[in-house]
C-alpha cells in the first residue's frame, strides 16, 4: 500500500527487478476503499511465481532479492 506517487516509483523499481529474475509475476494496481480517517491509498498486488529450487533455500537475504 502506497500514498504517494514516489513510493510506487519506488516499489516498480523493485518489482521490475524480481520480475527480470522470474521471481514475480503480474502487477494489478489497485484503489483501496476510504476507511474511517483515510482516504486515497492505493495498492500493488504482485504474484509469487514458486520455483522449487528457490523455496530449498531457509533463508533469503537482500542479496538474493536485488543481487
Amino acid at each position: 500500500m502506497y500514498s504517494q506517487k514516489k513510493e510506487a516509483t519506488e516499489y516498480n523499481k523493485y518489482i521490475k527487478h524480481l520480475q527480470s529474475k522470474k521471481m514475480l509475476g503480474d502487477v494489478v494496481r489497485l484503489e483501496v476503499e476510504d476507511l474511517q480517517g483515510v482516504s486515497g491509498l492505493k495498492a500493488l498486488r504482485v504474484s509469487v511465481l514458486y520455483e522449487e529450487d528457490f523455496n530449498k533455500k531457509s533463508t533469503l537475504t537482500i542479496k538474493d532479492l536485488i543481487g
